[in-house]
């Protein structure tokens, strides 16, 4: 995988296993629903472990597609489905722009994040260097508007732009500590940004370059102090 992502020689195309894809045959396969295995950093490795075995993929990635790590250790209410992705059911700034109601995060103990942080560590004990590890972090933009929901956010874009630069400096900041663990779990041959929304169809580019760009070069910057070899990619759903 590695090899494939900086334009070398490969046997063969390589195959990236990004987000849950086939969790209905990895659940099947380890026994368990999708709720028990997103409380069990244990269990996060061995659904990752089984998807490979499964798939003959060359990459696992950690937290597997749930886009609610960030949101839930700011505050946000979460619906832990059977077997499905857990959904946020409460914003702690959709009813009030306070900012003094988002906690400080804390890798260590904010939410889910220390789950993930043990699950990286557990996967790559077992899969020792014969899986690519990409540890997956939500970007600001996408946290800030579950926090306050996408239609306010956009709303304060043109009505409170000062808000929304303050509210995005505060996540960017947790969002960094966050990231900066997870590399520091030595662990990591990538980091996947997860940006959705960030696209033309909701945002021009004025707002991008105000609201979005600034702070995810804070996170590539303080991803690069971290780890200059760290491979970084970028996914938002855009088209262009």
């Amino acid at each position: 995988m590695d090899f494939a992502l900086r334009g070398k020689a490969v046997d063969r195309p390589a195959l990236a296993y990004q987000f849950f894809g086939g969790a209905r045959h990895v659940l099947q396969a380890i026994g368990k629903d999708m709720r028990t295995v997103y409380g069990d950093p244990n269990l996060m490795a061995s659904a990752q472990i089984t998807a490979a075995e499964l798939f003959g993929h060359d990459s696992s990635m950690m937290p597997w597609g749930c886009l609610t790590i960030e949101a839930e250790a700011f505050g946000c209410g979460l619906d832990i489905h059977e077997n499905y992705y857990p959904q946020v059911k409460s914003r702690p700034l959709e009813d009030s722009r306070n900012l003094e109601l988002l906690p400080t995060i804390d890798p260590g103990s904010s939410g889910r994040m220390p789950l993930v942080l043990e699950a990286l560590t557990r996967l790559r004990a077992r899969a020792d260097d014969d899986i690519y590890i990409v540890g997956m972090v939500v970007s600001p933009f996408l946290v800030a508007a579950e926090l306050r929901t996408m239609t306010w956010l956009l709303t304060d874009f043109i009505g409170n732009p000062g808000y929304v630069e303050v509210l995005m400096e505060k996540v960017t900041e947790g969002i960094g500590k966050y990231l900066e663990a997870m590399i520091q779990t030595g662990v990591c041959d990538a980091i996947m940004f997860e940006n959705a929304g960030a696209t033309g169809d909701l945002i021009g580019p004025h707002h991008l370059e105000q609201f979005v760009t600034p702070y995810h070069r804070k996170l590539v910057s303080a991803a690069r102090k971290q780890d200059s070899n760290v491979t970084l990619i970028e996914h938002n759903c855009a088209n262009k």
